[in-house]
């Protein structure tokens, strides 16, 4: 889902259309449902360029699943070694006949329900969310849908959530990406977002399920746990030092500087957020603007983790009852056995450390069935 606009043809897309005077250019994958509009991906995580007679506007998802930049007669979301604005998530952006650049503030409601839940609450309801995704993705039907389980909690998530909605998919054991024009003409700019060194690419129309936003909208990623447990005077690295058995164990120990760092701060980040309140807006805020996984391409990404409700519903929990999620991944397993409890057998004992151990086990059980 990459694509420029601009008063002169980009030659970084193989795909040039002259909209007046403006230049649409996009990576393959897009269609025109109008002869005015540029669509590519599906209702939950979409990007349309629509034309107007006085230019072009960019319309989305109702949260951007993508970054976007742009500067004097050009936007992007491909980046460039030029210096370009950030347009954030709450941008609208939208560049005229004569490629005046300008953006409008959307409204994202960064609120969080006062009413604590337990965590046993919080798996129903994120349980709910997950269920309607399948739903959503079974209207589209989806064509080759694909999944590549790494040994992660997050992917054995999607394994077993799809499992349970009977969703046919093909499930990979290995890593597929087939290099085209596109992604050879811009590798270095592709790597440059850390999600797409860790990514599918097929040259035909293929839907591939990523486990994209798991650990952060699960309120498993570093930055977020960091601030949470600071801000609630808990010491994490004291804690994640009596972890050693725990699934993030290895994975955040390399974290050890910013623990100390948050712990260290504590006091100054209270005073910058005084009430829970400021400081979920603001987790929300970083989260929303931490984009992953879009589409590259004819391979669309279904990302069902993709949802800030998910991150809101773990935001009313109890922060004592959150710590075996940020240890150990422990609500996360919790949907893993609501959906497909033989599966839990098949988790890496550790994230992103030696993952494949259990992964031969896990393919021979699965081609039984």
């Amino acid at each position: 889902m990459f694509f420029s606009i601009s008063s002169e043809l980009d030659s970084r897309f193989p795909n040039n259309q002259q909209v007046g005077k403006l230049w649409v250019n996009h990576d393959p994958g897009w269609h025109q449902p109008t002869p005015d509009t540029f669509y590519k991906g599906y209702p939950e995580n979409y990007c349309e360029i629509a034309t107007h007679a006085n230019g072009i506007e960019i319309n989305h998802s109702k949260h951007r699943s993508f970054p976007l930049w742009y500067s004097d007669n050009f936007v992007t979301n491909l980046p460039l070694q030029t210096p370009l604005q950030s347009a954030w998530v709450d941008d609208h952006v939208t560049i005229n006949n004569q490629g005046c650049v300008s953006t409008s503030k959307i409204s994202i409601d960064l609120s969080v329900n006062p009413v604590q839940l337990s965590i046993d609450q919080a798996v129903q309801q994120i349980k709910t969310y997950l269920d309607t995704s399948v739903q959503q993705l079974n209207e589209c039907n989806p064509v080759n849908l694909k999944l590549f389980c790494s040994g992660g909690v997050d992917t054995f998530l999607l394994y077993s959530l799809l499992s349970f909605h009977q969703v046919q998919f093909d499930l990979l054991q290995d890593e597929y990406f087939v290099v085209d024009s596109f992604t050879r003409t811009n590798q270095q700019a592709l790597e440059s977002f850390w999600g797409y060194k860790q990514i599918h690419h097929w040259p035909w129309f293929t839907w591939v399920a990523t486990g994209s936003c798991g650990d952060e909208y699960m309120l498993r990623g570093p930055a977020i746990i960091a601030m949470l447990t600071s801000w609630h005077n808990i010491d994490f690295k004291q804690l994640l030092d009596k972890s050693t058995d725990k699934y993030h164990y290895h994975h955040f120990v390399k974290y050890n500087t910013l623990w100390q760092d948050s712990w260290n701060s504590r006091y100054q980040l209270r005073e910058k957020y005084p009430t829970r309140e400021l400081l979920n807006q603001q987790i929300l805020n970083i989260l929303l603007n931490d984009h992953q996984h879009w589409h590259l391409g004819k391979t669309i990404t279904w990302t069902p983790f993709h949802n800030i409700e998910i991150v809101k519903i773990l935001l009313r929990c109890n922060i004592n009852d959150l710590l075996l999620q940020f240890t150990d991944g422990r609500l996360s397993k919790q949907l893993i056995i609501e959906y497909a409890p033989d599966v839990l057998e098949f988790i890496s004992t550790y994230k992103n450390h030696n993952c494949r151990e259990k992964l031969s086990d896990f393919f021979a059980w699965h081609n039984k069935f």
